[in-house]
């Protein structure tokens, strides 16, 4: 049986995908290589890779809402100028993100005191050098590596911690919001550390790919999204059971 729930999910997810292979598409027509298609590939990327992070960590809804949100986030914060006010901004929108991704999992007033406590956390770490921006991109360097891997670890701990605050004032399930925390901790670093790798060679790309190869990339991604938008007709044309 398939729920509804995720029915609707792989709707919008798919509707995502044909936008952004909308956007790789109109390359020309957004300004070539001096328009905003940069920050756009960038944070299609990222999000491409967050969401499938979380996603197998989390499933629907919380996963796509973290995943995308998180990597959307990152490509747009390289776009910005450097500064500790811009980092301490995208940390209360990080805090944010999470907040809506926890509303979507376990309410309204989880996710409101989750987004709360997340934004105030991770502006503290930030606050002392435990930021994003001074991590990505950074060369493929081991001890860099290994850096990365530290300051992500605490911001993982800072979100796991801050979902421990969240269920012990909203919720009585202190036994399930602590294994959803312990598992937010192990993806967000997981994810983190995934991108934190990775990010040279996507900026190289995304400063370098041709607009032909864009192009297929756009292609692509409808493809994918009309074929995700169509499951939920197979599910009636095949009488699949749906609750």
């Amino acid at each position: 049986m398939i729920s509804r729930h995720v029915l609707a999910w792989l709707g919008v997810i798919g509707i995502a995908f044909d936008l952004l292979g909308g956007l790789y598409l109109a390359y020309d027509l957004l300004g070539g290589r001096r328009g905003p298609l940069r920050t756009i590939t960038r944070a299609a990327t990222y999000a491409l890779v967050f969401t499938a992070f979380y996603t197998a960590g989390f499933l629907v809804p919380f996963g796509p809402i973290a995943g995308a949100g998180l990597g959307t986030l990152l490509g747009i914060e390289y776009g910005q100028q450097r500064g500790e006010a811009i980092g301490l901004m995208f940390a209360v929108l990080r805090g944010a993100v999470f907040g809506l991704a926890g509303l979507a999992l376990y309410g309204a007033r989880f996710g409101l005191v989750f987004g709360l406590c997340a934004a105030g956390g991770l502006v503290a770490v930030y606050r002392l050098r435990f930021s994003v921006a001074r991590d990505y991109p950074s060369p493929a360097d081991p001890k860099i590596r290994i850096a990365v891997a530290l300051a992500q670890a605490v911001r993982a701990g800072t979100v796991a911690a801050a979902a421990v605050i969240a269920g012990a004032v909203t919720s009585g399930h202190a036994g399930t919001i602590a294994l959803f925390a312990v598992r937010l901790a192990v993806v967000s670093w997981l994810a983190g550390f995934a991108v934190g790798s990775s990010a040279p060679a996507v900026e190289s790309w995304a400063d370098r790919v041709p607009a032909r190869r864009l192009g297929i990339v756009g292609a692509v991604l409808i493809l994918t999204g009309l074929l995700t938008q169509s499951v939920q007709y197979w599910v009636v044309i095949f009488n699949l059971r749906v609750g």
